[in-house]
């Protein structure tokens, strides 16, 4: 993975349901992670999810990098 910074604008998460802070959050668009950005509200998108990679799957080389 490749880690920058970088300028997201307003950012679309899509993916795992988010917590709901306010009612004014549900009139938001409901499973719309297939349809394309509506650029008009958002500049990117954000995946999120809950899962993690199961650590006996871990390899690690002599080299001490490390996949998972």
């Amino acid at each position: 993975m490749l880690l920058c910074e970088v300028a997201l604008g307003n950012i679309k998460e899509v993916g795992a349901p988010q917590v709901q802070e306010n009612d004014e959050a549900e009139e938001e668009e409901e499973d719309d992670d297939d349809k394309p950005l509506d650029l008009k509200k958002f500049q990117s998108r954000k995946g999120v999810g809950r899962l993690t990679p199961d650590p006996k799957y871990t390899i690690i080389r002599n080299s001490g990098l490390i996949f998972q």
